[in-house]
């Protein structure tokens, strides 16, 4: 069975330890974002766990844009190799 993209995020974010998760956090309140789309206020993604995290991308930006939305964020905060498998 396939995952879904939902499932595949969240597996993602439960690899990162707790420090990581934090700063991943705090790059989504300062990356570029596509027009249209605004900034997740970062009193909202503050202590947040991944499952909630996952919710939160996916329905701030959507499907396609909350994945890329991660990836960058992953790069930012130097885990290319978990950006690469969204």
């Amino acid at each position: 069975m396939e995952r879904s993209r939902r499932d595949l995020l969240l597996e993602t974010l439960e690899q990162l330890e707790e420090e990581t998760l934090q700063r991943f956090e705090d790059k989504l309140s300062e990356i570029e974002l596509k027009e249209g789309y605004g900034r997740i206020p970062l009193a909202r993604l503050t202590d947040v766990d991944p499952p909630a995290l996952t919710d939160l991308l996916l329905s701030s930006y959507g499907e396609d844009y909350g994945m890329e939305v991660a990836a960058g964020a992953l790069r930012a905060v130097s885990q290319g190799d978990l950006a690469e498998r969204l």
